[in-house]
């Protein structure tokens, strides 16, 4: 059971997306929390804290070197969870009847490698007696990540969760993505709270009971200039519209049918400056298809 970055970093392309790291996180962040709230009576509400922190790597300043941080209150990293991260296309999350939590292919973990060299890992999961603290030290350029490089310890107290902080830019990526200009205009608090409203809209609101009361906390520290952010319950939007509609698929004689919703949102641009219209397939209150450009051009 072994993680093989080298590998996977071969067979994986790099996302277009520039953010896809912090939705990596925060789909993951979710997904622990959804796995938390249906093994416990009564979890606190959802909560997460992304920071991000950046200063010049070069004399110029021309360049950012940047580290993200994301904490939550999920279920934290547990023996299922640990096998998951280090199995490549794995099922563990296809496997849970747990409605909302997202498709689990490994390939999104892999983005972190694609434009960091360093990653550590420090969680808290509940187990019999206690609790026990995962921790993943950071080590730069790792080729592999195998189950002897966690260090679990069994402690009396605290806080269950998972924190993930990635750091050191890969060097190819500073002159274009992480370019002062790009980490001046993508990473500051505003800018990721808007991106992760449009990306993970789908979800809040498919999961408004599951999530009531969530609390996501964006922070930015780049070079001193500082801003924060808090994305709530009262961010989200409502539909505007949701219309039935039925599905047939025809193979000769043979034809099968499922019902699917339309849910329509129109948004005030001022309120909401998102980049782009959107149209997705959901599956598990989450998108799981973009088909934006079948229908508008963007």
């Amino acid at each position: 059971m072994t993680l093989d970055i080298r590998g996977s970093l071969k067979n994986t392309r790099i996302s277009k997306n520039p953010l896809v790291v912090v939705d990596e996180l925060l789909a993951n962040s979710i997904d622990a929390y959804l796995i938390r709230r249906s093994t416990e009576a009564n979890p606190p509400p959802f909560s997460a804290k992304l920071r991000v922190s950046g200063t010049p790597a070069d004399l110029l300043g021309e360049s950012y070197d940047i580290i993200i941080e994301c904490e939550d209150n999920g279920c934290g990293l547990g023996p299922e969870q640990l096998k998951a991260f280090l199995t490549k296309d794995t099922s563990y999350k296809d496997d849970l009847s747990i409605p909302g939590i997202g498709q689990c292919k490994g390939t999104g973990r892999v983005q972190f490698f694609h434009h960091f060299t360093e990653l550590a890992i420090s969680s808290v999961y509940r187990a019999v007696g206690g609790v026990h603290h995962v921790y993943l030290p950071p080590i730069s350029d790792r080729k592999a990540i195998e189950p002897e490089d966690f260090e679990i310890e069994e402690r009396t107290s605290g806080e269950v969760g998972t924190k993930i902080t990635l750091a050191k830019v890969e060097p190819k990526l500073r002159d274009t993505l992480f370019s002062a200009v790009s980490v001046q205009r993508l990473f500051n608090a505003g800018a990721i709270k808007q991106h992760v409203l449009f990306n993970l809209l789908q979800r809040f609101v498919s999961l408004t009971e599951e999530l009531d009361g969530f609390s996501i906390e964006f922070s930015s520290d780049l070079d001193g200039g500082k801003s924060q952010e808090t994305l709530q319950p009262k961010d989200i939007p409502e539909h505007t519209t949701v219309e039935p509609i039925t599905v047939e698929h025809v193979e000769g004689d043979n034809s099968v049918s499922a019902e699917f919703n339309v849910t329509h949102y129109k948004l005030n641009a001022l309120e909401y400056p998102l980049p782009q219209n959107l149209v997705g397939l959901c599956a598990k209150a989450s998108i799981a298809d973009v088909i934006t450009a079948r229908y508008l051009k963007c």
